[in-house]
């Protein structure tokens, strides 16, 4: 599941329970530069193909798909704007 940086000076990629990230250069001859571990664990690099996570543009925030050991939950919030308002005059006492 490797995904490149919006520059394209990066390369992430799982290597089981890592994920990792390697700087390339191109010229004058391709190189990888640098290795990183970026995360460590608890992340599920088990899927069909799809990638379980990516990076932001700025490479300092990520999006990752942690594993969990019970059944996925789906929370499902209608009329959230309510919630909201609700909850905001709670705070305003």
């Amino acid at each position: 599941m490797p995904v490149w940086s919006a520059d394209g000076r990066r390369l992430f990629f799982f290597n089981s329970p890592k994920l990792l990230s390697a700087t390339i250069r191109f010229t004058p001859t391709f190189a990888v530069t640098r290795r990183d571990t970026l995360f460590d664990g608890g992340f599920d690099s088990r899927t069909d193909y799809r990638a379980i996570y990516d990076a932001a543009p700025d490479n300092e925030l990520f999006a990752l798909l942690r594993r969990r050991d019970a059944d996925p939950q789906i929370i499902v919030v209608h009329d959230w704007k309510h919630e909201v308002r609700a909850l905001s005059r709670v705070g305003k006492r």
